[in-house]
């Protein structure tokens, strides 16, 4: 998976292979108290704010971040807009 930025915006990205994250999970993993799998062992250690709170502080900050997954690699990003 590769991406690439338009000009005047930087960014940084984190690729993870492994099962992947479902489309449909991708819509909502940014939400808060969101769980994709309720099965998972450490759901009841987890407060599932983690990624809510980096879309709030991006949006907070006029920034974006976004998740994208197909065939086992998830990458999240985070794009930077650059004021000249």
């Amino acid at each position: 998976m590769r991406h690439q930025l338009t000009t005047g915006r930087s960014g940084c990205a984190r690729h993870r292979v492994g099962h992947g994250i479902e489309p449909s999970y991708q819509e909502r993993i940014f939400d808060r108290f969101y769980r994709a799998d309720p099965s998972r062992k450490d759901s009841v250690n987890s407060s599932r704010l983690g990624l809510s709170i980096v879309s709030s502080i991006m949006q907070l900050h006029a920034r974006s971040c976004w998740v994208e997954s197909r065939e086992g690699v998830t990458c999240f990003g985070l794009l930077f807009p650059i004021s000249l």
